[in-house]
């Protein structure tokens, strides 16, 4: 070993051996065999523990540096966030069998969609989109030629004529029918549709539709109702992928929130958006080709009606209640069910604001007892029968109904109107006239005129009921019986009276405050007309007085 070591220092005489991890040992061996080495001496452990300690803090230092400086802290902070972001849905996917095996519709259930109603409505300056569309689809006339659509509306409008009249069965002009009276090309998976026009004021006529859906539309509920699911994040809705930029380099806002979306919440969220572009489209149908009052109004939504068919449960019902895969067709709701004597196989649910449910009626019922035996039907527990049967009975309801989301719908109109005037701070006479023109001979004349008529026609109890399904509410826990209708009457009383004096006031306010600003626009017109009076005497006084200086000159 003396010889080796001697062996290696004649080789570099002068080379300081490196700190590799050997260096202990050889040391070791040097102390044990008594050797002795010449020229530079090797670092002792404590030398090397200390550059050891100097090299990790000097390290450390860098590293505390970079976690400091911001960009990187704000990187590593999202890219932390991401990792949790991705672990999360794992924790609660194994949830997810026993979730979709209690969630799913069960195997001996099933739930369908025979047909979709929509109603527009036409007011004085609307009426104009009925006319015209009549016209264009070509239903002036029927196949067989008995009705005259224009002079019924003609006699309608003057108040010769009251009531209703059906425009018979319109099918796609590629699908005859047996009985068709009318053709028009229909929303994609719609079968047919039974259009009426329906009188219900002198200036107030309703266009209700029902639209009879296919077989596999009809039936297209059972995929997402029996689809097992995935738990899934979703981001903040308000999240952009170029947010991390500005975030990262100039410390701009991120939202990093993200939502948990479970089986359960999956399917009724799938159910409901089914049901809504199936909705969406025959309303579009309906508002691009006869256009009323509530394709004019902003923001408001045409009344709609769905008819729901189940096999086993009864809807709207305690055992309902127990289905999980009910919950997003609203008829799971035993506590907030209406009933009636004249139907009393099926049961009614109202719209809630805070589901997103818009303005649909959601009639249901269980197929073999919707309706008993009657002589003129060939098979009565077929989605065509029932969903025919069922226009027949709800069309009065649907009408009525209707008249509470014309009222809602001008309210929310004549409170925007209230807020823009109350906001307005500058005067325009000539925009000012002109705007309150336009808005007179629309807007505020047809709340007007319908908010009057619509408050006489709720007095009348007569024509009111009139071949109008009566319901009660199905579990009054108070006592005594409520009935729809007079909830309905009610409302629309109050509604009415409230619109008659609103817009009594906004047009007075609006006509005071352009009288104002008329004569504010009077009184500046005056200023400079004396203004430039003086002006003109002026000039010609200076005129005189060169007129003048140049004479003598």
């Amino acid at each position: 070993m003396q010889e080796e070591a001697q062996h290696r220092q004649s080789e570099s005489p002068e080379k300081v051996p490196e700190h590799h991890s050997d260096v202990n040992q050889v040391s070791a061996k040097h102390n044990d065999e008594g050797a002795e080495l010449h020229g530079a001496l090797p670092p002792s452990e404590a030398d090397i523990r200390s550059e050891k300690v100097r090299a990790a803090s000097a390290q450390k230092s860098d590293a505390n540096w970079l976690d400091r400086w911001g960009p990187a802290r704000r990187w590593k902070s999202y890219k932390e966030f991401q990792r949790r972001e991705d672990r999360g849905p794992a924790l609660y996917r194994e949830r997810d069998p026993t979730e979709n095996a209690t969630g799913k519709l069960p195997e001996h259930e099933g739930v369908e969609l025979p047909a979709v109603w929509v109603v527009e409505l036409y007011t004085p300056s609307t009426v104009g989109g009925l006319l015209k569309g009549i016209g264009d689809l070509g239903w002036k006339h029927g196949r067989s030629g008995s009705n005259d659509l224009a002079k019924w509306m003609s006699d309608v409008r003057e108040g010769r004529q009251a009531g209703w009249t059906s425009l018979g069965l319109v099918s796609s002009p590629t699908d005859p029918l047996l009985m068709r009276e009318r053709t028009a090309t229909l929303p994609q998976g719609v079968k047919a549709a039974l259009p009426i026009l329906m009188s219900l004021t002198p200036s107030l006529t309703a266009f209700m539709v029902v639209f009879l859906l296919d077989g596999d539309t009809a039936s297209s509920l059972q995929v997402p109702l029996r689809e097992e699911f995935q738990t899934i994040t979703r981001p903040d809705p308000l999240f952009r992928p170029w947010h991390i930029v500005r975030h990262v380099l100039m410390n701009g806002e991120l939202r990093l929130g993200y939502s948990i979306h479970q089986p359960d919440s999956l399917r009724r969220e799938a159910v409901r958006s089914l049901v809504q572009r199936i909705e969406g489209d025959c309303v579009r149908w309906v508002r691009d080709r006869l256009p009323g009052a509530f394709s004019s109004l902003p923001d408001a939504k045409n009344p709609t009606a769905i008819l729901l068919v189940t096999e086993k449960v009864q809807p709207l019902s305690n055992a309902a209640r127990s289905i999980k895969a009910f919950h997003g067709l609203a008829i799971d709701r035993d506590y907030d069910a209406w009933e009636s004597d004249e139907w009393p196989g099926a049961r009614l649910v109202l719209p809630r604001s805070w589901d997103d449910e818009g303005s649909r009626m959601v009639f249901a019922c269980r197929r073999h007892d919707a309706f008993p035996d009657s002589a003129g039907y060939h098979d009565i527990t077929s989605n065509w029968t029932i969903a025919q049967r069922a226009d027949d009975l709800i069309q009065g309801l649907l009408s009525r109904w209707a008249i509470t989301c014309l009222l809602d719908s001008y309210h929310q109109v004549l409170s925007n109107l209230r807020d823009r005037t109350a906001l307005n701070r500058k005067y325009r006479t000539i925009r000012d006239l002109k705007a309150l023109r336009a808005l007179s001979s629309t807007a505020l004349y047809d709340i007007s005129a319908s908010a009057q008529e619509i408050f006489e026609f709720v007095e009348s109890d007569v024509f009111y009921s009139h071949n109008v399904m009566e319901m009660s509410y199905a579990h009054d826990r108070l006592g005594g019986k409520r009935l729809l209708l007079n909830g309905l009457k009610s409302a629309q009383n109050r509604r009415a009276r409230q619109l008659q004096r609103d817009a009594a006031l906004l047009q007075s306010t609006l006509a005071n405050s352009n009288n104002l600003t008329q004569t504010i626009s009077n009184i500046r017109i005056q200023r400079l007309v004396v203004f430039l009076t003086l002006i003109s005497i002026g000039i010609a006084l200076w005129a005189l007085w060169i007129s003048l200086k140049s004479a003598t000159s």
